[in-house]
């Protein structure tokens, strides 16, 4: 497919219960669960959700990846970034960097392994 036709197609053309060919904003914060202690594939938005769901698989797909993780602000996606890396690994990152990545970097994550231990 041509990479236009790969955006629109990318994530295999699921369709949800009313048949939709593009994919709607989930603006849901919550969704129904199968029963007490029985978590559907969505329980809360902050966690997951079909909007994010359809816009890592376009991603990952045009990327030619596995996976694609989309976070709703840089220093999230920084932070867990950061998670991957233990103590006596090594970072390179310029530095004219956002105020704050530039604490999390010297302040905070300094002294962290990776399992958020000090």
């Amino acid at each position: 497919m041509k990479f236009e036709t790969l955006c629109l197609h990318a994530d295999g053309n699921k369709k949800d219960e009313w048949g939709t060919l593009t994919q709607a904003v989930c603006q849901s914060s919550t969704f129904v669960h199968k029963g007490v202690g029985v978590p559907s594939e969505y329980s809360y938005s902050r966690l997951s959700n079909p909007t994010r769901s359809h816009l890592e698989n376009t991603v990952a797909t045009l990327e030619g990846g596995v996976a694609a993780y989309a976070f709703s602000t840089g220093m999230a996606a920084i932070a867990t970034v950061m998670k991957l890396f233990g103590g006596g690994e090594h970072i390179i990152a310029s530095e004219d960097l956002y105020g704050g990545s530039l604490r999390l970097f010297n302040n905070v994550n300094s002294h962290e392994d990776r399992y958020g231990r000090y």
